[in-house]
């Protein structure tokens, strides 16, 4: 029992401990070890020679009692068991937690003494603690402390532990309170963690630490890694650091890398930092990343921000990347941009008309009418009007759809009364207003089905199913049985049927099999069944074996 809830307690109380600890949200009580210069550390410690902290405390306790005679100092015993200091006591009571209560009212004991005395201490006691949650706990609030004290004292403390888990979890700990300028010391240490994981972590985070006030030491310092994973981790953090505390002066660094990764990932924060200057990292991105997921990425990123701060600009940088997925991502935020700005509508259209055919210019219809739709869907008809083919059905398609995002009852009555005449948008004005309705009110969806004219019926049928079965296939079940089978539902049993298949084969197959249309029936039922023979093919040839239709057969046996 105690085992289970130090687990669960661990993770709710470690960003507790810390938070307090090292912002200071306790009140600090006097101090009863006092702290001494060191011209080698930060801070050192006058830990009383060798005496015990059980002593010290004991001490300190008489100095708090002015009345009391003064007592004779403890002579320290061989079973130290017969006498706890109260901190001790303190970390006693904390290891026999066994609430949440409990564990809060331990550590609310131990950080005004952890904050006030010498973690040092505290760190060692907690070593002696029975493994658990609870020691951990101790661990790293005690050496998270003592390394943002004193960060020589505490590699010293790691150091001075034997190799193991002990050691690693110390340095842990220790590197998650350690302040820059310790770098190379404690990547030293990590190599002797033999967990990949844990030394990983602690690697990434000195790094990390690093690079808050000093990234060109960080970024010199992942050379001195190996390990590609921990190295590609420490960099990813390092580069975001470093963009977000001086995005110039990471610039030019990527400009000036050899290293292809340095470059990457420096020029991938860049291109979503809105500090940085967009047309610089632009030009560097061009120039420095080749083509591939990353490429497109950055240009997608860098576009989102650029086109909405200086949407001329980025307009006027798209002649300048090659056709491809990038160029589309990046036409869409401009395009989309353009529509939520104060120019012209016509002159933007006008502006997309002059694009070549092809995918950037239905992705900078998409961007156009689709944000022009949320606010203003009539203003957007009317430009749509004058379009055709495929430009004509790229913007009614986007349009119909945004609109229906934003007021889709609207939508559907604009689809049910003719659509002013876009004859082509009907069908996808019907099936938008519908989802949109049936995400918020599958019932009220149901309702106004029975106003759609019977030429749409299946379309509506169909966009009802498919929204509805995602949160509740039993009730949309339930209403299509109602419904009488034809044309008219088969869409709908389709969708159905797709939704069922994972939890329900048999019903699935069952809605499959009920579609008239022979094409679809078939084609249904068979990736019911190849699902059905994934997940549990035992079940799917009792089915199969069971059932005396050829067709059946022929369908499971493909």
């Amino acid at each position: 029992m105690m085992k289970s809830i130090s687990l669960l307690i661990l993770g709710a109380f470690l960003g507790l401990g810390a938070g307090y600890l090292l912002k200071g949200r306790l009140d600090p009580v006097p101090a009863q070890d006092s702290a001494l210069s060191d011209k080698n550390d930060l801070q050192a410690y006058s830990n009383g020679g060798e005496a015990s902290s059980t002593l010290r405390s004991s001490q300190a306790d008489v100095k708090t009692q002015p009345s009391a005679p003064a007592r004779p100092a403890i002579v320290p015993q061989v079973a130290p068991v017969a006498s706890f200091s109260e901190t001790g006591k303190a970390l006693a009571v904390l290891g026999e937690a066994r609430s949440h209560r409990e564990v809060v009212a331990a550590l609310e004991n131990i950080l005004p003494r952890l904050r006030s005395g010498n973690p040092q201490e505290i760190a060692k006691s907690a070593l002696e603690m029975p493994e658990g949650a609870e020691r951990d706990m101790a661990l790293m609030l005690s050496l998270g402390e003592l390394a943002e004290r004193n960060p020589s004292e505490a590699l010293r403390f790691a150091e001075s532990l034997p190799v193991g888990d002990d050691r690693d979890q110390a340095l842990r700990w220790i590197a998650s309170g350690l302040p820059s300028g310790n770098i190379e010391r404690t990547l030293s240490l990590a190599d002797s963690v033999e967990d990949s994981d844990l030394r990983e972590l602690i690697v990434a985070k000195v790094i990390a630490k690093e690079a808050e006030s000093n990234p060109a030491s960080a970024m010199k310092a992942l050379t001195m890694i190996e390990d590609p994973a921990i190295r590609a981790n420490a960099l990813a953090a390092t580069a975001e650091s470093w963009v977000s505390a001086d995005p110039g002066a990471a610039l030019e660094h990527a400009k000036k890398s050899d290293d292809p990764a340095v470059r990457s990932d420096l020029l991938a924060f860049l291109s979503s930092s809105p500090e940085a200057d967009s047309k610089q990292v632009f030009e560097a991105v061009l120039e420095q990343m080749p083509s591939g997921m990353a490429y497109q990425a950055a240009i997608s990123d860098l576009f989102e921000n650029w086109a909405v701060n200086d949407p001329s600009a980025a307009a006027a940088a798209l002649s300048k990347i090659p056709p491809g997925p990038a160029l589309d991502s990046a036409t869409s935020e401009v395009a989309s941009a353009m529509a939520g700005s104060s120019a012209p509508k016509k002159e933007v259209a006008s502006w997309i008309g002059s694009f070549p055919q092809g995918s950037a210019r239905l992705e900078a219809l998409d961007g156009f009418y689709s944000e022009w739709a949320r606010t203003d869907p009539s203003g957007a008809l009317g430009e749509a009007a004058r379009l055709t083919g495929g430009d004509r059905n790229a913007a009614l398609t986007s349009l119909v759809n945004s609109w229906a995002g934003e007021d889709p009852a609207s939508v559907l009555q604009w689809g049910i009364r003719g659509a002013n005449g876009f004859d082509e948008a009907r069908d996808l004005a019907v099936q938008s207003g519908i989802r949109g309705i049936a995400r918020v009110d599958p019932a009220e969806a149901t309702r106004q089905i029975g106003s759609i004219p019977p030429a749409l019926q299946a379309s509506a049928n169909s966009a009802l199913v498919e929204v509805w079965s995602e949160v509740d296939a039993e009730s949309a079940a339930a209403w299509l049985s109602s419904k009488p089978k034809g044309p008219a539902i088969d869409g709908a049993a389709g969708r159905l049927a797709l939704s069922l298949a994972r939890e329900d084969p048999e019903m699935a197959m069952e809605w499959a099999l009920a579609i008239t249309a022979p094409e679809s029936r078939t084609k249904t039922a068979r990736e019911v069944a190849q699902q059905w023979k994934q997940r549990n093919p035992d079940a799917a040839r009792a089915y199969s074996s069971k059932n005396s239709s050829p067709s059946i057969s022929a369908i499971f046996a493909d």
